[in-house]
Parts: C-alpha cells; structure tokens; sequence
C-alpha cells in the first residue's frame, strides 16, 4: 500500500504536503513574500521543481530556493539542489520538517573558485553528473532587532564572525544584533504549527 501525504488548499496554493502549507504560513507571519513550485527546470537530464522562491523582488532582488523535506535529505534529494544552486547561482536551502526553533536548515551557496570537502567521495556517487562546486552552512531563523526583519543567518564552518552579528536586510553588525529567540519569532512558529486547514479556516496569526 501506498501512503502520501494529503494536499492542502492555503493562501490560492495547493500544498503537496501539511508541512509545506505550514511553511506558507510561517512566511506569511513573518512577511516574507514566497511563490510555491514556480517554475521547474531541467538539470541536465534531471527534472526538478523547488518548492519556494523567496525574495528575488523589490528591496531584495537575488531569489533563494527551498526545498521542504520530511527529515534529513537523501543523496539524490541533496545532489539535485547542488546543480539548482550552481544552475541559477543562487542559494537553495533545505527544510528539514515543520517550522521550529529547532528545525535544521542546510544553506548551499554558489561558489565557483573552491571545492570544498562536502562534495568529495560518496555524495557524487547518486547521480551521472559532476557535481559543481558550491559551500554549505546551516543556518537559523532570527530578527534583527534594528529593521526587525525575520530571516535565515548562516553559520558558515569556515567563518569566524557568528552568525548573530550580521543582517540580510539592513546589514547591521555587532555582537547580538540578531534575535534567535525574538517574540515575532517564536510566535510566527506556533502560528505555523498550530494553523488547522480544515474546512476553509484561515490559521490564525496569519497576515492573509
């Protein structure tokens, strides 16, 4: 028997999973705009269709991508996000379950001057291609406390200065400028987590 996760109607989308409407509804409650599966694209051979774009317009015009999974990415699942990372020069990050304070976020960035050590070996073996040069980082949700905008802090292994003391949005620097706790934060979670999509409800918390 075969089991799949039940689609979900939120926002004028519908979500292939709860866990990607719950997303949808994290954006929402932190003012990120999003596109859900807006284009596909063809990786050589490989069909790939990412399920956001965010950013990519107005005061921030370089698009990210991401890719919602269950838990832990596969090999296959992994390399695939590589070649749209290298493809569009973009970042892909990688969801790894529903919105929380805990839930792990890989960041690839394109990079085209280094190999670094998380291509080598095993992680080249899943599909036919070669797969290019990117870096990687996990990253946090957090809110700087100057601009107030929500949004991913890397945590780059090769970088010295952490990742609390540097804004996307405002590029703010210093020690704590960056909120991982904020109550913003930690509200736009819940909102995520609690929201209920049965019978045509709007999740609360919500800026629909």
């Amino acid at each position: 028997m075969s089991i799949r996760p039940i689609e979900t109607r939120y926002n004028g989308y519908r979500f292939r999973s709860r866990t990607e409407a719950r997303w949808a509804v994290f954006f929402d409650a932190i003012y990120m705009r999003y596109h859900y599966e807006v284009s596909g694209y063809d990786l050589g051979g490989i069909a790939y269709l990412p399920d956001f774009r965010l950013k990519g317009e107005g005061t921030f015009p370089h698009a990210e991508y991401v890719e919602v999974k269950p838990g832990t990415p596969t090999r296959y699942e992994w390399n695939k996000a590589v070649l749209l990372c290298y493809g569009l020069e973009s970042a892909v990050h990688i969801f790894a379950g529903e919105p929380g304070l805990n839930t792990r976020v890989w960041t690839l960035e394109f990079a085209d001057s280094y190999l670094p050590e998380f291509l080598v070996g095993s992680r080249q073996a899943d599909t036919t291609h070669a797969m290019p040069p990117y870096a990687c980082c996990y990253s946090l949700w957090a809110q700087c406390k100057v601009c107030t905008r929500i949004d991913l802090a890397r945590r780059w292994h090769n970088q010295n200065r952490p990742p609390e003391n540097y804004c996307n949005f405002c590029y703010a620097e210093g020690d704590g400028v960056l909120d991982m706790e904020s109550p913003a934060l930690l509200a736009a979670f819940t909102s995520a987590r609690s929201a209920r999509f049965e019978h045509g409800e709007t999740p609360e918390g919500t800026n629909n």
